[in-house]
């Protein structure tokens, strides 16, 4: 890497976001060895390091201080356009191509094509994703739902199982029910059974169904056209343009985090960030963002979260969540039912304060410590992650990192 791009590519742009700094790294084909900036997916390495392909650019591997790219030649890959990159364990690689009927996996060196001439569905792909038992499902453009497992092909053809062949996306949720987003709408999938969903008070807010993914409370989101849909199991609540200021009802990619943070990619609308019931909404116009297409999002093994757009890559640096400066010993802290269970009987000091902050640092509840046990009750407390410090008057401070669900 030239002496140039290496200092550009380690400079980072410091943005507020929910009221405290935070360090988002840019990366682009101008300041770094990034081969493309229309990143179309992205995927962590399993070492803190990520995967990404491009429109019309093969693909490159960050492993957090070097890219290194693949094509035709290294990669034996079969098209330029890369659509969908996951991991199938830990030592395979599975690629999807737009526009060239294919798909390749790579098992430590040993390579395997798939084409229409040994199974694959003749069309172009708009995701891949692996389920739980490791089988391997592609969504196709105007050409449904496929499944390989144990090498053999599975078609579901509409209408008895998806509504249209229309496929945008696929998701697993903790039971390993597959649910399926399509041109016609929302589908569920138990293995058994196909239940659709559409559009209405009863639905998401839209029948193009373009991104899906779970948060930690169970609830499912649903990116469409029209908005986000979010289901309880009972109810759905939309948050759109006129509810909660997106700023683009078109929805491309949906992503909770560890901290409970859910991340929300639009088309032309930039980014937008739910975090402690609080909104945010970023784009070109009031962040450093580097696009307002924002094609895929994924969190990496050191808690950083990365945004893919039609004009460079983004990282935004995990949040700490202690304070190795002062602590001293180690603080435990239990999520029960009624509230947050202290224990600083670890502590080599007694700490007589308890602060409950967001992990930007702002503070939410305040009370003095008793004793060695105490509950901080969680009445009024919102779902997601929070920073719980003790102190004691002559300075000391430890904290722990809390989710609540």
């Amino acid at each position: 890497m030239h002496l140039l791009r290496r200092i550009l590519t380690l400079c980072l742009v410091t943005l507020v976001v929910g009221g405290s700094a935070q360090n988002w790294t840019l990366f682009q084909t101008w300041n770094s060895d990034l081969t493309n900036n229309v990143i179309w997916t992205l995927e962590p390495d399993g070492e803190g390091g990520v995967w990404m392909g491009f429109t019309l650019d093969y693909m490159d591997h960050f492993d957090g201080q070097e890219f290194t790219h693949y094509d035709s030649t290294g990669m034996r890959l079969l098209g330029q356009r890369i659509r969908t990159i996951r991991k199938q364990g830990p030592d395979s690689l599975w690629i999807s191509y737009w526009g060239d009927h294919a798909a390749t996996v790579w098992v430590n060196g040993t390579w395997t094509h798939f084409t229409p001439q040994n199974g694959f569905p003749n069309s172009s792909m708009h995701h891949m994703e692996v389920d739980p038992s490791g089988n391997v499902w592609f969504c196709a453009f105007n050409g449904g739902l496929h499944r390989w497992s144990a090498g053999t092909f599975t078609a579901f053809p509409p209408p008895n199982t998806i509504p249209n062949n229309d496929v945008h996306t696929i998701a697993f949720d903790a039971v390993g029910d597959a649910w399926i987003g399509t041109d016609g709408g929302l589908t569920h999938y138990d293995g058994n059974t196909w239940t659709t969903t559409t559009a209405g008070p009863d639905g998401p807010p839209g029948n193009a169904v373009q991104a899906i993914t779970f948060a930690a409370n169970g609830d499912i989101w649903v990116g469409t056209t029209s908005g986000i849909g979010v289901f309880d199991g009972t109810d759905w609540t939309t948050y759109d343009m006129n509810s909660v200021g997106l700023l683009s009802n078109a929805v491309q990619a949906l992503l909770e985090d560890s901290q409970g943070r859910m991340w929300v990619g639009t088309e032309w609308g930039g980014l937008s960030l739910l975090e402690n019931g609080v909104w945010s909404h970023y784009n070109t116009l009031n962040s450093d963002l580097p696009g307002n297409v924002v094609e895929c999002l994924t969190e990496d093994d050191l808690g950083n979260v990365w945004v893919g757009t039609n004009v460079g890559l983004m990282r935004v640096d995990a949040i700490p969540t202690s304070l190795p400066e002062h602590e001293k010993g180690a603080l435990h802290v239990a999520v029960l039912p009624e509230g947050l269970r202290i224990d600083s009987r670890t502590l080599e000091w007694v700490p007589d304060l308890v602060e409950l902050l967001t992990v930007q640092g702002a503070s939410v509840r305040k009370a003095a410590l008793r004793g060695a046990f105490t509950v901080l009750p969680r009445h009024g407390l919102q779902a997601g992650a929070y920073l719980l410090r003790v102190r004691d008057r002559a300075g000391h401070e430890a904290a722990a990192r809390v989710v609540l669900p």
